[in-house]
């Protein structure tokens, strides 16, 4: 995704290269010129969307290079901050993008003006009478129009004549066109007919609207005047081809030309006959002109324009310019880096080779089976893990293991190392359906991997007869319940039938542990409400939906059931959410907010959470978010659960209170933190498997490219480093994703007095070209150095 600022200077580049070749092809004929034109209006109105929809493409430009690092371990980038060109610290106010809102109003009230244009001719168009007239049925068959599909109408409220339309065009003549000799009224009828053969009506409304989103562009204006005037030389010329009567046509042109000085059709959707303000030349070239084409451009050359115009528009919104990366020195080759999953330790050779031999004796140990497919998916060696995955998802359907070897294998193909993708192991799992219909389990962990292929309403059926098969087992219920929440919340995108679907069945359900298990997830997934500023945005109003929800179905489940123990824990949970979301909100005095991602960047330890037993068994995953107190000395020291399911809550709290933070400082002195944590829970195999992040010495050891900065934010001086005159330099380590954008930044040389938060903030915006290995891009841990040096001396 680019900022204004580039589809700008793209689209001027467009633009700069059509009006070249539409020049040239003028030379040989005016219409191609014209279409060329037509196909640059395209693309700047293509630009936009497709620089917000569609991935950047780097090309790296030749002769162009960056600075390689100091050490070449480290991406090194110092800056001197220039904001700070004076002691007093400006006072904070919000701030209005008024750049912005001036172009939205602009362009508002010119599309207001187009509006406003197409009500009047609609207005015009239903007051008009219709007409009959013979001279205009020969014209359509002497210009090769469908005969009977233009209609030809008069008022009194015209000037000139005009056309209007594309499916089903119009021809509006003045009211005294009964008046006019024969020769006027076959020259203003022959060049209306050609702007309707040639859809001069939809060019001039594509022209408007570009020009109306491109207002501030003079290229925009340009083209559309350009193209009003070939489009009335191009018009001309197919009508003199059939009309032949040179004399009578120059003096249509100028009786109109006469009238639209006194009446101009300013607004009008339409195209007009007299409408160009360069009568003067076009006379001249009519009446310097020694054979007319009849015939519009054929298809031929409109397929030979797209085809040529098409790559160039692609270019325009996608191509990235990017230095070289600095040149990697030589290294031996080495394994690609291992892929592990959170929980799954490496196996050692040894290890291995005695889970290979204990499978010779019990070929069904799906755990051990399960281990070594982690083993060898890490090690690269894929046939061998392959061997183990189809095992686990062909012969062992029944074990849990078997749905983490579809995931597992799913991501490998993802990465394009093997030939099953998800939707091709999906059809095994369906003959394993047909296959075992009375398997409960096979049904279950069916119904898990279709959720992953989308196919909702199949897996909802397969839970549902497994629940018949097993009644008295709370597994498939469990599973169904999550199954609808989680499409409720949108954490499956399943569309809007099968979340209708979802909620209709939780409204008639007389299952009142369905009803509880997904009013708590539905609760987990709501969070709970921070302050009375956030009320009204839309992420509040959607999880307060989510609760309101929650509780009807809470209320109903006790309803059915009032001794339910399920629906009475959820309530219990309800309650206590409604009674801290009416305690006072606000932070203690001393405290300061800090946004999540700057907050996490000043984490020094970090305790991984032990995974609970029962939520392994159940293969609950989720991310479990607080909102914490953080004290003067780095240590957590409150955790408020804010969303998260609620067999994690406990693992996760425990592991956040050993959680070390940096101090913050405020004005100098250690102050607490105000902010929100996220403990993630994976399952092993639920997830496609993410490359091991390298530091960029070790990528560069193994044969891989520097990541190139392709857009830098300055960092900006703290309050009270500019109030103290503070100067001094931050080192940050960041993680660089394969799209090129800054993910974490983690402190490793502070500078003090707010200068390192104002060091994350800055990087976290930059934008790189990402680092390669292997031709692929890759996530890269890599340094930079950021330095604020004052511009002023201070005074002595």
């Amino acid at each position: 995704m680019m900022d204004w600022g580039e589809i700008v200077l793209r689209v001027t580049l467009l633009w700069a290269a059509g009006e070249i070749a539409a020049r040239l092809a003028a030379r040989r004929d005016v219409r191609l010129g014209h279409l060329i034109r037509i196909c640059v209006v395209a693309g700047m109105l293509a630009v936009p969307p497709l620089c917000l929809w569609l991935p950047a493409q780097y090309v790296t430009v030749p002769g162009w290079r960056t600075a390689s690092g100091v050490d070449g371990a480290a991406l090194e980038i110092s800056y001197e901050s220039a904001a700070a060109q004076s002691a007093a610290p400006p006072p904070e106010r919000p701030r209005v993008n008024w750049p912005a809102a001036v172009y939205l109003a602009v362009a508002a009230l010119m599309l207001a003006r187009m509006a406003a244009g197409a009500f009047r001719l609609r207005t015009l168009l239903r007051d008009s009478q219709p007409e009959q007239m013979a001279a205009a049925q020969d014209l359509e068959h002497s210009l090769g129009l469908k005969p009977g599909r233009i209609a030809v109408r008069s008022s009194a409220r015209v000037t000139i004549p005009f056309t209007v339309g594309v499916r089903r065009p119009v021809i509006l003549l003045p009211g005294d066109w009964r008046k006019w000799p024969e020769e006027k009224l076959r020259s203003v009828l022959a060049h209306e007919l050609a702007h309707v053969a040639r859809n001069d009506w939809l060019t001039a409304r594509l022209a408007a609207l570009n020009r109306a989103l491109y207002w501030f562009h003079p290229a925009a204006w340009w083209l559309e005047r350009r193209l009003a005037a070939e489009a009335e030389e191009c018009a001309d010329q197919m009508a003199l081809a059939v009309l032949g009567d040179r004399q009578s046509y120059v003096e249509t042109i100028l009786d109109f030309a006469r009238a639209v000085q006194a009446r101009r059709l300013h607004g009008l959707e339409a195209t007009a006959m007299a409408r160009s303000s360069r009568t003067g030349k076009r006379l001249e070239k009519i009446l310097a002109a020694t054979r007319f084409a009849s015939e519009p451009v054929g298809r031929t050359a409109w397929v030979v324009l797209i085809l040529a115009a098409l790559p160039a528009v692609l270019a325009a919104a996608l191509l990235v310019p990017a230095p070289q990366p600095p040149k990697a020195p030589p290294a031996p080759t080495a394994p690609p880096p291992a892929i592990l999953f959170p929980s799954q330790q490496p196996l050692g050779d040894e290890e291995a080779a005695r889970l290979e031999a204990s499978l010779q004796n019990e070929p069904n140990d799906d755990r051990s089976r399960f281990r070594l497919l982690n083993h060898y998916v890490a090690k690269g060696e894929t046939s061998l893990a392959r061997r183990h995955a189809m095992f686990l998802i062909e012969q062992l359907p029944e074990s849990p293991y078997a749905v983490q070897a579809t995931m597992l294998w799913a991501g490998v193909a993802r990465r394009g190392e093997s030939a099953e993708d998800i939707r091709q192991l999906a059809q095994i799992w369906k003959r394993h359906v047909a296959e075992r219909p009375q398997s409960a389990r096979v049904l279950s962990n069916a119904a898990n991997v279709l959720t992953r292929t989308g196919e909702f309403f199949e897996a909802e059926s397969l839970l549902e007869r497994a629940r018949r098969l097993e009644p008295g087992d709370p597994f498939y219920t469990a599973a169904l319940a999550s199954l609808y929440a989680n499409a409720i919340v949108g954490a499956w995108q399943g569309g809007p039938e099968f979340v209708q679907k979802a909620r209709m069945e939780l409204a008639s359900t007389p299952d009142a542990l369905l009803l509880a298990q997904a009013a708590e997830i539905l609760l987990a997934s709501a969070g709970q409400r921070r302050s009375a500023s956030d009320s009204k945005s839309l992420a509040a109003q959607e999880a307060e939906a989510r609760v309101k929800e929650a509780e009807k179905y809470l209320r109903r489940a006790l309803l059915l059931d009032p001794e339910n123990e399920a629906a009475k824990k959820v309530m219990a949970l309800y309650e206590s959410r409604m009674k801290q979301e009416t305690a006072p909100q606000g932070a203690a005095p001393g405290r300061i907010r800090v946004a999540p991602r700057i907050q996490q960047a000043m984490l020094v330890f970090r305790q991984h959470p032990v995974y609970p037993e029962e939520a392994r068994k159940a293969r609950i995953e989720g991310t479990v978010r607080f909102r914490v107190v953080i004290g003067g000395d780095g240590t957590v020291k409150t955790a408020t659960l804010l969303s998260g399911h609620p067999a994690l809550v406990q693992a996760a709290q425990a592991a956040l209170l050993q959680y070390r933070y940096r101090p913050t400082l405020l004005n100098g002195e250690p102050a607490e933190v105000d902010t929100e944590v996220e403990v993630p829970f994976v399952l092993p195999g639920e997830n496609p498997p993410q490359a091991q992040v390298l530091s960029l010495k070790e990528l560069l050891a193994e044969g891989g490219t520097h990541p190139v900065p392709i857009r830098k934010v300055e960092p900006e001086f703290s309050r009270e480093a500019r109030a103290a005159r503070h100067e001094g330099s931050v080192d940050l380590e960041i993680l660089i994703d394969e799209q090129g954008v800054v993910r974490e930044a983690r402190v490793l040389r502070e500078a003090g007095l707010g200068l390192d938060r104002k060091a994350i903030e800055a990087v976290l915006q930059w934008k790189f070209r990402p680092a390669e290995k292997d031709g692929r891009p890759v996530p890269v841990w890599a340094r930079v150095e950021m330095n604020f040096r004052l511009l002023d001396p201070p005074a002595k």
